[in-house]
């Protein structure tokens, strides 16, 4: 699947990555996912498929197969990594927390959508002129810094943003020719995978899931994995990309452009070596780059979902992205491309042979 982009010349990968803006664009804090939820629903309806929700925030599009053939769950989660308020002060300023890991040198002075209503504002910290100069060097944490929506005073701030509103990143997304910049790759680079790998046409079962409150602790994997009882799942990630000149090479989770991430292991999961050395070989046989991740580091649904059901095999695909869990990633199409031709080829290898034993 080689979709090349209009604005280049080649037509094709413009339409394919309006998708992902809509979704990278979209609000999506843990918990508070309804945004993404439309998006998916609107999509999937073009395919005739109907969501089924649960009472958690998952939303879930299955297209049937054959009878006896391998039910397959392909999993990305909607949430991002976003604030929440706390309180308020005098000032009329919103007192936050994070929700999800977010390091706190990338959070002052950056740009952010509160509530529902996309109030704007910025994440405000103490000017250089009053702090001291021991002060300089020092990382403000989160819970010292203050959301500023433009309030007169507590009263008002209480009102426009009460306790638990979330908070995301004011990010637009941007076409960069092979390279498109945005928010929250982690995780609708994979929600945008999975929808583009279920346009495929297979005998297998396929079950679109989408999950909420990953970045808060995989919340909700196991609803997911014991509703629909899968014979694998596939979780679809965008991960980080550490090719940095500060980042040593042995420390380097995954390089940009070099084509999707196979885990082997992390801090959740380690992956069945029947199942990744099938999905190693559907990669080389369809000349499809890949590489490995270099660090046991993170973690995904698959360390929740494998747990289910007796143990549910899971594979993990991912897109390498830089600056993941910050206010502005960046992902590279053929990255992208790459991932949703494993997954498509990777299901239909086990359409043709089956499970690996």
């Amino acid at each position: 699947m080689r979709i090349s982009n209009g604005a280049a010349g080649k037509p094709g990968r413009g339409d394919l990555m309006e998708l992902l803006k809509k979704l990278c664009n979209a609000s999506g804090a843990p918990g508070d996912e309804s945004e993404i939820r439309q998006i998916l629903t609107d999509f999937y309806s073009q395919m005739g498929i109907a969501p089924t929700t649960d009472h958690v925030g998952n939303i879930f599009f299955v297209k049937e197969g054959k009878p006896g053939k391998p039910i397959i769950m392909l999993d990305a989660h909607m949430d991002e990594v976003a604030l929440q308020v706390t309180g308020h002060t005098s000032e009329g300023e919103l007192k936050v927390a994070q929700l999800g890991g977010i390091d706190d040198r990338v959070l002052a002075s950056k740009h952010v959508l509160v509530g529902k209503e996309k109030t704007r504002g910025v994440i405000g910290l103490k000017p250089i002129h009053n702090q001291k100069h021991e002060e300089w060097d020092v990382v403000t944490p989160t819970n010292a810094l203050v959301v500023d929506i433009g309030c007169k005073d507590k009263a008002e701030a209480e009102r426009m943003a009460p306790l638990g509103t979330t908070i995301v990143f004011d990010t637009e997304f941007e076409d960069w020719g092979e390279v498109v910049k945005a928010k929250s790759f982690d995780d609708r680079a994979g929600c945008w995978a999975v929808c583009k790998t279920m346009e495929m046409e297979t005998e297998c079962t396929l079950v679109g899931s989408f999950t909420f409150g990953e970045e808060i602790g995989m919340k909700g994997a196991v609803f997911a994995v014991r509703r629909f009882m899968p014979d694998l799942v596939v979780s679809l990630e965008g991960t980080s990309a550490g090719d940095m000149p500060e980042v040593p090479e042995h420390q380097n989770c995954a390089r940009f452009r070099c084509g999707p991430v196979i885990t082997f292991e992390d801090r959740s999961v380690i992956i069945p070596r029947n199942y990744r050395l099938l999905l190693e070989d559907t990669a080389q046989k369809n000349s499809i780059q890949y590489q490995y991740k270099g660090t046991v580091t993170g973690g995904t649904n698959a360390g929740r979902m494998q747990f289910e059901n007796g143990g549910t095999p899971c594979v993990v695909i991912a897109a390498p992205c830089r600056y993941i869990h910050s206010p502005v990633s960046l992902a590279a199409k053929s990255d992208l491309e790459a991932m949703v031709e494993l997954s498509k080829a990777f299901i239909q290898r086990i359409d043709k042979e089956g499970l690996p034993q």
